[in-house]
């Protein structure tokens, strides 16, 4: 059976927009830092290796704050003198709006 080129080409045309629609949007999968489960509790984040969470990058502090995980719910906060933004706003603390949600928030 000879292959469907016509189709072959759909899928492939398919596939280059979809890693152009990753690549251009900051909020994709491509631009996910990390998937870290929360214990219930705080949980620290930073990238100092005696936080819970840790993450790498010159621009992330060594203790920049934590993640309150309570009844489902997740606040984050702030540490002092730590800049952060959520959806684009400087916040200190904050409960958060989760990707199952119409409007998630992105931090």
């Amino acid at each position: 059976m000879a292959p469907n080129k016509a189709y072959e080409n759909q899928i492939l045309k398919f596939r280059t927009e979809r890693e152009n629609r990753l690549k251009e949007n900051e909020r994709s999968w491509l631009a996910l830092a990390g998937l870290f489960w929360l214990e219930e509790g705080e949980n620290t984040f930073g990238r100092d290796p005696s936080n819970d969470i840790q993450l790498e990058g010159a621009v992330i502090p060594p203790k920049a704050g934590i993640f309150l995980y309570k009844n489902d719910v997740v606040t984050v906060k702030v540490n002092e003198g730590v800049g952060m933004t959520c959806n684009g706003e400087n916040f200190r603390s904050k409960v958060l709006h989760t990707d199952i949600e119409e409007k998630p928030d992105y931090l």
